[in-house]
């Protein structure tokens, strides 16, 4: 005696999603909803400017770092203190930004700390030390001005001791304006 099941062939997996699709096909609500989806995602893909890590940057990015606002930085500072920046940047990356809009940092150098992998964290206060210098050295050709006579500050950001232990070398010179502002041009060449 043979099964009822049995009797008749199963569908192929082909079959099925021809048939998913022929109900798609027939479903406009189905259509529209699946193409304004669609339309959402792409439209946030193309709008959200693309976040990158320190070993990602390069030399003359505008970036804005989510680091404070006048609201909730107590030093008033509206792109965040450089404590603030650092931890930010290690941690959730910076977002590229168009030179010309407003942006809160330029990049003027990414380097490699010389230290080898398995050496010793030295210490945030020591390290960010003795890594400024690179940071002091290329300021005046990047903007075009010494840093005493200029609008723009410059601080150094390198790895902290968990990234440090995890073997990451990575440091960035960050140009800002000294008042704390938000930048709406380009720092490189400027001369001020």
């Amino acid at each position: 005696m043979t099964r009822e099941r049995d009797q008749y062939g199963r569908a192929s997996n082909a079959e099925r999603i021809g048939g998913l699709w022929e109900g798609f096909r027939a479903n406009r609500t189905a259509q529209v909803v699946v193409a304004i989806a669609l339309g959402v995602v792409l439209a946030l893909r193309l709008v959200s400017p693309p976040v990158v890590r320190i070993p990602d940057l390069r030399a003359a990015d505008c970036v804005y770092i989510r680091a404070g606002t006048p609201d909730i930085d107590p030093t008033g500072r509206q792109v965040g203190d450089e404590g603030a920046v650092r931890a930010s940047l290690r941690a959730e990356g910076a977002e590229l930004a168009a030179c010309d809009m407003s942006h809160s940092h330029e990049v003027s150098a990414v380097f490699t700390v010389d230290d080898p992998t398995g050496a010793p964290y030295p210490g945030d206060a020591a390290l960010l030390e003795r890594e400024l210098g690179r940071c002091l050295e290329v300021f005046g050709p990047f903007v075009g001005r010494a840093l005493e006579d200029s609008i723009y500050h410059t601080f150094v950001v390198v790895p902290g001791e968990d990234g440090w232990l995890g073997g990451d070398r990575h440091g960035v010179c960050l140009i800002v304006l000294r008042n704390g502002r938000f930048m709406d041009g380009q720092a490189r060449g400027s001369g001020t």
